[in-house]
Parts: C-alpha cells; structure tokens; sequence
C-alpha cells in the first residue's frame, strides 16, 4: 500500500479514538501545582504509563517527586516529596485529535519532614478531577486539567497527627499513546 494511503488510514482511526482502544498503552510525563491551601502548596513532577482496559478507560500507574512547602511552621517550610498514584481515567469525549476525560484515583507519598505541620512524613493522596488531550503531531498529545488533591495519613497514627490537606491542582504536561 502506498505510504499516503496508510497514514490517511491511520488519521481516520484516530477520529474515533483508537488513540484510547482497549490495549492500548500511553506514556505521560507532566508537572503540577497543588494550591490554594492555608497549609502550603505542592508542587510535583509525574511520570508514567497507562493501559487501556476497554475502550476510552485506562489504568494509570505514575511516579511522582517534587517539593512541598509549609506556611504553619517556618523552621520546616520545605522539603521533598517521592510516591507513586494509580489512577483510572475515561475519555469522555472524543474529536479529531482531542479529547475531554475524568481521572482520579489515590497514591502515596513520602515527605522529608512531616506534612503538612503536625502530621506524619507518610501520607494518602486521594484525587479527583477533569482534563483535556490535544494532539500536536502524530502520537503526541499536550494534556492538562485539575483535580481536587488531598494529602493525610488517614488517621493512622491517630486523630490528633492527621491535620490533612486540600488544594486544587493544575497540571500540564504530555501524553503518548502506543
């Protein structure tokens, strides 16, 4: 078949979401800023991979790394944090090289000093949110969106060590599908 054929081919399968077919995998690398929060801000690197489970749901396991800040306490008000989420994630919505999706899901992270103020250095990262996917050359997508994120221990040092944490997140980054 002629080369043209083919990627003519390719481009109308796309329309209808193949990028987001049942086994199907992506990649996504993007940064975040968690704020809004008397606490302190988040702000994160995530990198990692999705498996479409069925058409337009996929499972995502990400990586994550990046710093903290704390306002409740100046002699800690920073420090590092590493973890791991797993989300799931639906492409509602699909066009020509877009797509509008729903994601959320829960991870856990490791902070170097206790946080926020009050709290432990490991905690639960809940979130929930919205995005958005363009496609800017062939298999590469910009993503971006925002989440409710939440960050506590879960009480398990107790009620008194779980002050938790609420911020909006924004996030913006890319995504590969293969």
């Amino acid at each position: 078949l002629d080369a043209a054929v083919i990627a003519a081919a390719d481009d109308v399968a796309n329309v209808g979401g193949a990028d987001w077919a049942a086994g199907t995998w992506s990649f996504q690398s993007y940064g975040s800023a968690t704020l809004f929060s008397d606490r302190g801000d988040i702000y994160l690197g995530h990198a990692g991979v999705g498996y479409h489970i069925w058409d337009d749901i996929s499972i995502n396991f990400e990586v994550i790394g990046g710093e903290v800040t704390q306002r409740e306490n100046p002699r800690d008000d920073s420090s590092y944090a590493v973890g791991f989420e797993l989300l799931g994630r639906w492409h509602f919505l699909k066009g020509d090289g877009w797509s509008i999706y729903a994601d959320g899901g829960c991870g856990m992270v490791w902070f170097e000093n206790e946080w926020p103020h009050g709290g432990t250095h490991q905690n639960f990262t809940p979130q929930a949110g919205i995005g958005a996917t363009l496609r800017v050359w062939d298999r590469v997508r910009l993503m971006g969106g925002v989440r409710w994120h939440h960050v506590s221990n879960a009480r398990k040092s107790g009620k008194d060590d779980n002050p938790g944490f609420d911020g909006g997140m924004f996030y913006f980054g890319v995504m590969v599908p293969f």
